[in-house]
């Protein structure tokens, strides 16, 4: 026992404490794969952010590690660069003001001070709300965010021209950006080549066979995005939810016998390259 603890006492003294907690961030990384192979998503994430906690912490123990004069030689020479930086900007600035005003033509002075003055209005002055957001979250979403466990959802309608048309029109946010929000998997997509016949054959929710082939999906719960019927029943389907713009059910109907013949022989009927792998 006694040779153990003086190992333990060497292997202390020569190497810092920051290594340990180091070696431990790189050990729970190795992990990572073996997690989402056995998808267990949620447990690969929380070891992650330890991960990622671990390495921060030995990062900075590293650094404050370092000798003093080691550390102050290092930001003596990142403030001389500094400095030496900002000398050269203020010796180009004023180089390029000299040479502005020695200009005899005014024109040239007044196009640079014109340019100047409007990059500035725009960078500063003029808002942009170029950008996509997310606000306000639609409460069928803040619902889907709280629910724990990974699954996939459908969104409906499914056919992507439904999204231009009533009751969708261009204020809307297509409802497929919520997935960075609520971190679903997602039944909707790009559909292309299969994957064409397979939105034929789910568009009708009416149709029973419909939620049969969620099921083979794997889908675990459908939004129907502004409803005719917020509390219309489905066959295979079992209301969960109703929110203003939005119902959502939970997909009870067994997986279809029948679907993976159909797929073979949708399959069977297209060309090999429009296949999707």
């Amino acid at each position: 026992m006694a040779d153990i603890t003086d190992w333990i006492a060497i292997q202390y003294r020569k190497y810092p404490a920051s290594s340990a907690i180091i070696l431990a961030a790189l050990v729970l990384i190795a992990t990572l794969p073996f997690m989402i192979t056995s998808q267990n998503e949620s447990a690969a994430e929380r070891i992650a952010d330890y991960a990622y906690f671990f390495l921060v912490i030995g990062v900075l123990m590293r650094i404050i590690n370092l000798k003093s004069k080691t550390l102050k030689k290092w930001l003596d020479a990142v403030k001389n660069k500094v400095i030496k930086a900002l000398a050269s900007f203020y010796a180009y600035c004023k180089k390029f003001y000299n040479d502005l005003m020695r200009t005899p033509n005014l024109k040239y002075k007044t196009i640079a001070v014109v340019t100047i003055l409007t990059m500035l209005f725009i960078e500063y002055a003029v808002p942009l709300n170029f950008t996509t957001t997310l606000n306000p979250i639609p409460p069928e979403y803040q619902w889907l965010a709280n629910q724990t466990g990974s699954f996939t959802i459908a969104e409906y309608p499914v056919i992507p021209e439904i999204y231009s048309a009533e009751p969708f029109n261009a204020s809307d946010p297509y409802y497929i950006f919520y997935q960075q929000f609520h971190g679903k998997k997602l039944f909707n997509g790009a559909w292309n080549g299969v994957g064409k016949f397979v939105e034929q054959d789910v568009q009708n929710l009416s149709n029973p066979q419909t939620p049969q082939i969620l099921a083979w999906y794997n889908v675990s719960y459908v939004i129907v995005h502004y409803p005719s019927n917020p509390y219309q029943p489905y066959q295979g389907l079992s209301l969960v939810e109703v929110f203003p713009n939005a119902s959502v059910y939970k997909v009870t109907a067994s997986p279809s016998i029948y679907w993976p013949y159909q797929l073979q022989q949708i399959e069977k009927n297209l060309k090999p390259t429009t296949l999707v792998p």
